[in-house]
């Protein structure tokens, strides 16, 4: 998995979706490009909900088998092939090793250390239409549906319109919610499906 994020700590706290989503989509394009994979069975792209994308590449699509801590230790060596990439690409020589734009874009390590051998970073992972509710700097809470985005949506696709849709995700999802709970309080007419 390839974990895109922008997040800056400078002054306060602020993100750059836009500059994450260019990142998401150079990590597509050099993984159908060079690598040849196929968009729609090999890969898939989520929005995370707040600060950038995830681009998920099924391990066998690039060879990836065998026990756990092998398919974790090649999968730690194709991660740092697409960074030194998107650092090539976007002519970053400074900085973290793990930054891939002059945004200050980065891409998780999520495979730990391959010195102390490699284990995913985060033991766990946000279910597929989860929602990811955080405090803004005013104090407003703020939730937004961790979104899956196909490929073809990736590359067209403008950060606000993507936000604009998890935003409305998460509206559409509360009014299933309460229809759900509404629905249990009433009884059901005989003979309704």
């Amino acid at each position: 998995m390839v974990d895109i994020d922008n997040q800056d700590w400078t002054n306060g706290y602020s993100e750059n979706l836009g500059d994450a989503l260019t990142i998401a989509k150079q990590t597509v394009a050099f993984l159908t490009a060079d690598w040849h994979l196929a968009a729609n069975s090999d890969l898939r792209a989520f929005f995370s909900g707040r600060k950038g994308f995830n681009v998920e590449i099924r391990p066998a699509s690039l060879g990836i088998r065998g026990p756990v801590w092998q398919q974790l230790e090649l999968s730690s060596q194709k991660l740092d092939e697409i960074i030194a990439h998107l650092r090539k690409q976007n002519g970053v020589t400074t900085g973290e090793s793990n930054v891939v734009s002059q945004h200050l874009t980065q891409v998780d390590s999520i495979y730990g250390n391959r010195r102390f051998g490699c284990r995913l970073k985060h033991p766990y992972t946000r279910l597929h239409d989860s929602v990811n509710k955080w405090i803004s700097k005013d104090g407003s809470e703020i939730a937004r549906m961790r979104l899956e985005v196909s490929a073809d949506q990736l590359m067209t696709e403008t950060a606000p319109s993507i936000v604009f849709r998890a935003d409305h995700a998460v509206y559409r999802n509360r009014s299933r919610s309460a229809g759900r709970i509404m629905s249990r309080a009433v009884p059901e007419p005989l003979g309704y499906s």
